[in-house]
């Protein structure tokens, strides 16, 4: 049974509702998203990582055509994985932001 979060509950939230998030912050949800849940479907990615359908189509893309994220069709049903490749670019963007944090900035 999937367990369901509200906007507010989730990492992948902004913190402020004006606050715009980057190219890497949005890809950075995804992969979270898809690290935390396990295989997941386009829906359940798009109100985990809080965007639009088209712009995850775009992003997904991009995530595939890199090697970061796996795509899984099975008949009319479509999901995807993360690779190992998309764990190793969360561990290095975690790292790099605590780099960041480390003189007082964000990412």
């Amino acid at each position: 049974m999937m367990r369901t979060r509200s906007k507010q509950d989730s990492p992948y939230h902004l913190a402020s509702p004006t606050a715009t998030r980057s190219a890497l912050k949005i890809r950075l949800d995804i992969l979270e998203a898809v690290r935390d849940e396990g295989a997941v479907n386009p829906t359940r990615m798009i109100l985990l990582a809080n965007l639009s359908h088209d712009r995850l189509v775009k992003y997904v893309g991009e995530l595939v055509c890199q090697g970061l994220l796996m795509e899984d069709t099975d008949g009319t049903s479509r999901s995807y994985a993360l690779t190992r490749n998309g764990l190793d670019f969360i561990h290095q963007v975690e790292e790099m932001e605590s780099f960041v944090a480390s003189f007082g900035l964000r990412m």
